[in-house]
């Protein structure tokens, strides 16, 4: 399996949210991955990537310091939370290989098979 490594940009695209206890928080965050290759930056890919947040853990420790009002929160608040989700990179890279390369790139065909 050859795993390609690329380089990463996170976009807003959207967020969802729940009411509990007359708060809305937030449970999902949409945002467009773009991926450059780090060998041929020809080689680019891009795919809306969706996070999902358990709004009832949340829920549990409000008011706490770190919490968001929906009505303050920024595009560049979410792309924050997603990519800190995708912090470690190497699923992102496993995908990308497989929008950009191809699965056979990732599982080759047997010989004669």
């Amino acid at each position: 399996m050859a795993v390609h490594n690329f380089d990463y940009t996170f976009e807003f695209v959207s967020i969802n949210a729940v009411l509990i206890d007359n708060t809305k928080i937030v449970n999902q965050a949409k945002c467009k991955v773009s991926a450059v290759d780090k060998t041929d930056a020809s080689k680019t890919g891009s795919s809306i990537e969706t996070v999902y947040f358990c709004p009832y853990d949340k829920a549990k420790t409000l008011p706490n310091s770190d919490f968001v009002d929906l009505d303050s929160l920024t595009d560049t608040k979410v792309v924050e939370w997603v990519s800190k989700v995708y912090e470690d990179k190497s699923n992102l890279d496993v995908l990308f290989t497989y929008i950009v390369y191809g699965a056979d790139v990732l599982n080759p065909p047997e010989e004669g098979g």
